[in-house]
């Protein structure tokens, strides 16, 4: 089956597997990728959007898609192009591995400060406060607008506002594109999610090309566009996270 596209703007939303979609790019033609692809550890939010039962990530059962995506994608970059890829610091080891096999170096680490700590052990370990971000980039890569730390301190999403279980703050993404490239650049997620990515392009004025596998998560991908495009032309109601778009 083909990978459905609906077109918002400068924003393409394709719900389909990005492994399928990323050879039809043109090479060259991405100024930066930000992913937040499967961790490789099985996630499932106790947290409840808009279903009664938690749910599985898909694909989080191993780390052959960030491999897969991290390869493939390396030709599609500009000859300035970058990546941001976040992952767990419990997969940290696995992942530098992969992104050093591809790239051969690591430009940063970054660490994102979540500014609060989420749940797991209550009693014998610590809170976990923070995630990594692997800074890649072809060549010497494209020089960044500001020079600055290596610990990015934006508050996580908490709910009601969350339409993803990893939802990361616009704020932050909007930080990365606007740092790390110019106005006219395309951006391109893999697994775009509830598309916060997305939203950061259209607030921020870039292309946006984003793949998502997942129906419930892609549905929320496209209304979260609109809303986007709607609350840039001065219409700032936000649809309910229940009642999100019915793209397909």
């Amino acid at each position: 089956m083909p990978p459905i596209i609906k077109k918002i703007g400068d924003c393409t939303l394709v719900f389909g597997d990005c492994r399928k979609y990323i050879p039809q790019l043109e090479r060259h033609s991405v100024d930066l990728v930000i992913t937040d692809p499967p961790y490789g550890i099985s996630y499932q939010t106790n947290h409840r959007v808009a279903s009664e039962t938690p749910e599985v990530i898909a694909n989080d059962e191993s780390l052959v898609l960030m491999g897969d995506i991290l390869t493939s994608i390396r030709s599609k970059l500009s000859g300035l192009g970058s990546i941001y890829c976040f992952c767990s610091p419990t997969n940290i080891e696995e992942v530098l591995p992969l992104a050093k096999k591809v790239y051969g170096s690591v430009k940063n680490l970054l660490v994102w400060d979540k500014q609060n700590w989420g749940c797991g052990d209550l009693y014998n370990s610590y809170g976990s406060q923070y995630e990594f971000i692997v800074y890649l980039a072809k060549a010497s890569g494209r020089p960044l607008a500001k020079r600055k730390g290596d610990i990015l301190s934006y508050a996580r999403v908490y709910q009601p506002s969350q339409v993803h279980p990893n939802h990361k703050p616009t704020a932050l993404l909007r930080y990365l594109i606007e740092n790390t490239t110019p106005p006219d650049a395309l951006i391109f997620d893999p697994c775009m999610g509830g598309c916060s990515t997305g939203v950061a392009c259209v607030e921020t004025g870039r292309k946006f090309i984003g793949c998502e596998i997942d129906k419930a998560c892609y549905r929320s991908a496209v209304a979260s566009v609109e809303w986007a495009y709607s609350k840039r032309n001065g219409q700032i109601k936000k649809p309910s996270l229940i009642s999100l778009g019915k793209a397909l």
